[in-house]
């Protein structure tokens, strides 16, 4: 069974992972390790997303909204006729993780699963 948290970032841009909590009109996250502050640090809900249960190729765990960059031994991959970095995107008609890769008006997507994660390394803030 996957590991359920969240990550999103604060209103100051400081990044949390922990519980989601709703609070009257907006989203917290409560950090794992925080008993003390029961209704934790209210974050930006445009930043907020759930952990995939997956990793990328450097044991990172991986987020929805997270940008992953295709590789193939350490190196970009040069020759995708996509944009190599795709976005973590949860896919409700299948009930699974994509990675959406965009190029102008052409989209790529490929589903994320435990075969392919090491193939990608995140790329967040590029």
């Amino acid at each position: 069974m996957p590991e359920i948290k969240f990550r999103g970032k604060t209103l100051d841009g400081n990044v949390i992972i922990g519980d989601l909590v709703h609070r009257g009109n907006h989203i917290a996250i409560r950090p794992f390790d925080c008993f003390d502050l029961p209704l934790g640090f209210k974050v930006d809900p445009d930043t907020v997303g759930l952990f995939t249960g997956l990793q990328d190729i450097d044991r990172n765990d991986i987020f929805e909204g997270d940008r992953l960059e295709a590789i193939q031994s350490g190196k970009t991959l040069a020759r995708l006729l996509f944009n190599p970095i795709g976005t973590v995107e949860y896919n409700p008609q299948f009930c699974n993780w994509d990675i959406v890769h965009r190029s102008g008006n052409r989209v790529l997507v490929e589903q994320l699963n435990s075969y392919n994660s090491n193939k990608y390394r995140i790329k967040n803030g590029a």
